[in-house]
């Protein structure tokens, strides 16, 4: 399943790169999702879904910098923030 879809919608300029990456799910239209394990034993010729494309959380906040008896200075910043 997940071949087919990076075949069928990774070239695309907008949502390709997402794709390839695996930030998508698949929805039927009750909206509710379909797991990759599950494909197999629900896919039928017709059934229609829904590809929906998950945006990547935001940057986090930049620490800020400050001044600190004439020095310039920088907080030390974990490596969760590099």
């Amino acid at each position: 399943m997940q071949e087919l879809i990076k075949g069928a919608c990774g070239y695309l300029d907008k949502i390709g790169p997402a794709v390839m990456s695996g930030m998508y799910e698949l929805l039927e239209a009750d909206g509710r999702r379909v797991r990759p394990e599950e494909w197999q034993d629900l896919v039928t010729p017709g059934w229609e879904l829904t590809l929906n494309v998950i945006s990547p959380p935001p940057p986090p906040p930049r620490m800020p910098e400050f001044t600190l008896e004439g020095h310039r200075v920088r907080e030390e910043r974990s490596a969760y923030y590099r």
